[in-house]
């Protein structure tokens, strides 16, 4: 990652200021030409390049942490940066998730409204209505997941590593997948079950037709009232059973599907 000067000049200050070092101090104890140097690097103006493990070390401090800041931040840099490249696997694992589990697809290609609720026409709007929204997703996902990617890192010992923290996001996205996944198919087992717990046995109707209430046969029942609580239940039996079929299809597509596609 491209180290910035005037980042790296605020935690130099801030370090030597904690430990109520002088610019002369550090000055003489990295043997360079006077405070003018050492200022020049806390202002950003310059970076002490053959310097910074000396400065970490006198200032016990990780040195990666002087080039970059906090692991958090230099995560959450990683992750804007994926996000401005056209082609990032990162971002594309990010909006693949979006486009799965929430309602990017229904927003992005179906409903395209201004900020007052009306449809856009402008194409050139209609493009900028789409960053924004991909923006909001963007910030989402860190919003929820950065303090957990940041404590799998740490778990993990990857440090300031960009390709394994890369491959870490990923991993993470997938394991996200996995439980959404999870989390769906146990609403639908859950529906399911509770549909079998409706009992029709006692008319046996259950996979029945009838197009009017006359149609009920007499050997099912007698009266009207009869008949009309038989048509009624057969209507509801059918319906359910339509609907639990309906719920395994969709299982089954849930479960085939693959974030990759």
């Amino acid at each position: 990652m491209k180290i910035d000067k005037k980042g790296v000049g605020l935690r130099l200050a801030k370090s030597r200021k904690e430990k109520n070092l002088t610019l002369n101090d550090v000055a003489s104890f990295l043997s360079v030409g006077g405070k003018t140097t050492v200022n020049a690097w806390e202002k950003g103006r310059s970076y002490p390049k053959k310097h910074i493990k000396e400065l970490a070390k006198l200032y016990s401090i990780d040195e990666n942490y002087l080039k970059y800041g906090s692991l958090d931040e230099y995560v959450k840099q990683i992750l804007f940066d994926e996000y401005k490249k056209d082609m990032s696997n990162v971002k594309s694992w990010i909006f693949e998730y979006f486009r799965k589990f929430y309602d990017y697809n229904q927003a992005v290609h179906g409903f395209h409204l201004d900020k007052n609720g009306n449809y856009i026409t402008n194409q050139d709007e209609d493009l900028e209505w789409i960053k924004g929204y991909e923006r909001e997703c963007f910030d989402k996902f860190l919003k929820d997941n950065l303090d957990n990617i940041v404590k799998e890192i740490k778990k993990n010992n990857i440090g300031y590593d960009d390709t394994k923290i890369k491959q870490l996001i990923i991993s993470y996205i997938t394991t996200l997948t996995l439980k959404k996944k999870s989390e769906f198919m146990t609403i639908t087992k859950d529906i399911i079950y509770k549909l079998g717990e409706i009992d029709f046995n006692d008319i046996n109707v259950w996979g029945l037709e009838y197009s009017n209430i006359s149609d009920v046969p007499d050997r099912l029942a007698k009266t009207v009232e009869e008949k009309k609580e038989v048509f009624f239940k057969l209507k509801l039996s059918n319906m359910i059973t339509d609907f639990n079929n309906e719920i395994r299809d969709l299982e089954k597509e849930y479960s085939e599907t693959d974030i990759n596609n």
